[in-house]
Parts: C-alpha cells; structure tokens; sequence
C-alpha cells in the first residue's frame, strides 16, 4: 500500500485552500479513542470530514498515528 506522508498532505492543503483556510483537529473520546477532523474554508464556510481510531486500555500512540494518516 503506499504511503504519504503528513507533510506532503500539509503542503497540499496549503497550495490548494490556502494556509489560513484549512485546518485540523485531535478529540479524544473518553473509553473510545481518537477522532480526528479535517476541516477547509469554502465559501466562507468551516466544513470537515472526520474519521475515528478505536484505542483499547494497552494500545500506545500508534492509534493515535492510525487515525492522522486518514486523511
């Protein structure tokens, strides 16, 4: 499976929306995981898309990692 990187994502956004018109987002959800929102500045309108990384009590930062490259 390829694989990119954040940084290209970031650089992306950037060239695309613009620096100030997109944006990200980490919320923890309590005895769950992880979600992660991505949002971009349309029209004068904050939309997003968001994914979720179930976490289990033993799991390390790699659920966290899991739902940041699904973007």
């Amino acid at each position: 499976m390829p694989y990119v990187t954040n940084r290209t994502i970031m650089s992306r956004l950037d060239s695309v929306f613009g620096v100030e018109y997109w944006k990200n987002e980490f919320i923890l959800v309590e005895n769950i995981g992880v979600k992660f929102r991505i949002y971009a500045k349309v029209n004068e309108e904050w939309i997003f898309k968001e994914d979720e990384a179930e976490m289990k009590p033993n799991d390390n930062i790699d659920s966290i990692k899991s739902a940041s490259e699904i973007v």
